[in-house]
């Protein structure tokens, strides 16, 4: 008898689970002529993290004031991690898809762990000092970005690539694109200027 197929959760928790150490990718080899493009949209989405971890780096060193709340000794090297899973993102989806690599190791745990400190730092840690429309903002895009995320995972166990391409771009630009509008009210906002 045939094993069933997973279902959308049972990807999902092996996904966020067991399934980050795995070096198997988790989309097929028969996809990586539609996904291994380097100069695609869908590659140059990865670089997002990338971007808003610059951004954030330079926010910090050149206007702690926009986010006095929120040490530089944390934010610096957090900004940094962000910056590098664009590297690592790049190498997963793009020069590694269908393929065996460290680099979905890297990746996933890198990827797992920051949207676990973005939770708990807007859920505990920042929302006192935000006002409710940045905290309502930060929510709509981490709750989309998890939404994007879980539809790309949709679109593996259906074999739809095209439908999976879109929702991974989504995903790669979703929450970078929020904290980057966060952070850009934050500094324009503070007295400080570049």
């Amino acid at each position: 008898m045939a094993k069933a197929p997973p279902t959308l959760l049972q990807h999902t928790v092996r996904m966020i689970t067991y399934g980050v150490w795995r070096r198997r990718s988790s989309i097929s080899p028969s996809w990586r002529t539609h996904l291994s493009v380097p100069f695609s949209l869908y590659a140059l989405s990865s670089f997002a993290y990338t971007a808003v971890g610059l951004q954030a780096v330079a926010m910090w060193m050149a206007c702690p004031a926009a986010v006095p709340e929120y040490s530089a000794a944390i934010a610096i090297p957090e900004a940094c991690l962000v910056a590098l899973q664009g590297v690592w993102s790049f190498h997963s989806d793009v020069l590694h898809v269908g393929q065996d690599s460290i680099f979905h190791v890297v990746d996933r745990a890198s990827a797992v762990t920051l949207v676990a400190v973005q939770l708990a730092k807007f859920a505990v840690f920042l929302p006192w000092s935000m006002t409710s429309a940045e905290v309502i903002g930060v929510w709509i895009g981490l709750v989309a970005g998890i939404f994007c995320k879980l539809r790309g995972y949709r679109a593996i166990l259906r074999g739809s690539v095209e439908s999976f391409r879109l929702w991974h771009i989504l995903w790669h630009v979703s929450m970078p694109l929020t904290i980057g509008v966060l952070h850009s009210t934050r500094w324009r906002s503070a007295t400080c200027t570049l």
